[in-house]
């Protein structure tokens, strides 16, 4: 009787307009951002060439472990909210008081980040953005602030428009990776740069430095974008289906881009 009532009280009044390509689109918008350029950076510095490539498939390994949890939950239960949700059915109004916040916090960092990494990029373009040590200058603060307004006026939008622009949006960043791997592998492909010098740079350690320092689990953890909007999917096995083709299909173009640095440097 408490799930029945729990499922209704998230679940209630939510239009079902996401489809499934809303879904993935969705779950890569949270995997296919900065990460995909400074998480080849800085996986690099941790791990090395080889050890790069190794902690991506780790990631993806431990990710899609957790995920397969949501997964199921959520397709059996799909609620609005995600974690918030779940750790209220297996714990309680506390636990999912915590498990809630956790959430939140999680979240609430995101948008600031991607923002001051797409500062960050937009330097090489425009000066006066950032110190030459990534320090936002002034006006970079006022790009920040410009693109948290977007940002929060697309999630102002309907459910229906925000699934539309956000599978456009994503389109564009698949596009621009791809391209970027099939543009340095086709110009300047060097396969001297690609081997295994006895061990791993920094040893074992820095692959799993890599992991948490380098960006990898931050990248792939954008997969709970489907499940925090399950009560608006249209079908209930749209949840796990997207979560699987995201994880996959991000997985290989963040793998194929790091690879494409090192073979092409």
């Amino acid at each position: 009787m408490h799930v029945l009532y729990m499922e209704s009280s998230f679940s209630k009044g939510y239009k079902k307009d996401l489809s499934l390509f809303n879904l993935v689109m969705l779950n890569s918008m949270g995997m296919i951002g900065s990460g995909w350029l400074f998480a080849a950076l800085y996986t690099s510095s941790y791990a090395g060439s080889f050890g790069s490539i190794v902690s991506w498939i780790l990631g993806g390994v431990i990710v899609a472990l957790v995920a397969l949890t949501f997964m199921e939950v959520s397709s059996a239960f799909p609620l609005a909210g995600g974690s918030t949700p779940m750790g209220e059915f297996a714990f309680g109004k506390l636990g999912g008081f915590i498990a809630g916040w956790g959430a939140w916090i999680s979240d609430i960092m995101t948008p600031p980040i991607e923002a001051v990494a797409m500062v960050t990029y937009l330097s090489f373009f425009v000066k006066g953005l950032i110190t030459p040590s990534g320090i936002l200058l002034p006006l970079g603060y006022l790009v920040v602030i410009i693109v948290l307004i977007v940002i929060f006026l697309i999630n102002l939008q309907a459910v229906k428009v925000f699934g539309n622009v956000t599978s456009g949006i994503m389109i564009w960043k698949w596009a621009v990776p791809a391209l970027a791997v099939i543009t340095l592998i086709s110009l300047a492909f060097h396969p001297s740069n690609f081997a295994i010098a006895g061990r791993f740079y920094q040893g074992y350690s820095g692959i799993f430095y890599a992991l948490v320092l380098g960006g990898v689990v931050f990248s792939f953890e954008g997969f709970r974008g489907a499940i925090n909007m399950a009560a608006e999917s249209q079908h209930r096995d749209y949840i796990w289906k997207s979560v699987i083709i995201a994880v996959g299909g991000c997985a290989c173009p963040l793998f194929s881009n790091t690879g494409s640095f090192h073979r092409c440097a």
